[in-house]
């Protein structure tokens, strides 16, 4: 049997685990975690016995897996978590109709408590000088998937006096929930650099404060 990814699963999360109820006898042994997995939306699925369980796939490591969430074992918030398309993964390696799945115990968040794999930033414009732009309007906050699947955040954004609407993006490794929170907020004071895309300004942020 191939060696499938994942590595030994924190302490303060398996317990947890163990004290949602989520695990059955002999499946301690098994569990794996899995960081920055990009995942497909979750859907539900009725099994014949009317149970509902939670289907997606996930990408890791060049491979790409079937995985379920049986019933009683996920939450809205596992669903909501999975809905971000970039998680971090606590469960174990099975087989479904032939090939390798994953029946996932638990989802969190890749800017949670439990990740330990960072990456850094992209670098803006070399020499581009941090400023800050007071009193933002800002709209249109979203994540998304970059082609080195990496999860940035962007959004827009306007300045009172100025007509025009302006880009930004927020890396991977520096936006937070807490820090998208506030840009959604829609008046934030940005603190970033300039960089451009095809002749187009855009704003890496790096950090923001609200009024």
């Amino acid at each position: 049997t191939l060696a499938q990814p994942g590595t030994a699963a924190p302490a303060g999360l398996m317990i947890k685990v163990v004290q949602a109820g989520r695990l059955l006898e002999g499946q301690e042994g098994r569990l794996v975690w899995i960081e920055n997995v990009i995942v497909t939306p979750p859907t539900i699925a009725t099994s014949q016995a009317g149970r509902r369980h939670l289907r997606f796939r996930l990408a890791v490591d060049g491979g790409s897996y079937d995985s379920i969430m049986y019933a009683f074992d996920w939450s809205d918030v596992d669903r909501d978590r999975l809905a971000t398309g970039r998680v971090h993964l606590l469960g174990f390696w099975d087989t479904f109709q032939g090939a390798s799945s994953f029946v996932t115990k638990w989802v969190e968040e890749v800017d949670g408590p439990y990740g330990t794999t960072a990456h850094a930033p992209a670098p803006a414009h070399p020499g581009s000088p941090l400023v800050m732009i007071a009193d933002a309007r800002t709209s249109g906050v979203e994540k998304f998937v970059s082609s080195s699947l990496r999860m940035h955040a962007r959004f827009s954004f306007s300045v009172p006096g100025d007509a025009s609407t302006y880009a930004g993006i927020v890396y991977e490794g520096v936006w937070t929930s807490d820090l998208l929170d506030r840009l959604r907020s829609g008046r934030a004071d940005l603190i970033g650099r300039w960089d451009t895309s095809e002749a187009e300004p855009y704003l890496v942020l790096e950090r923001v404060g609200v009024e």
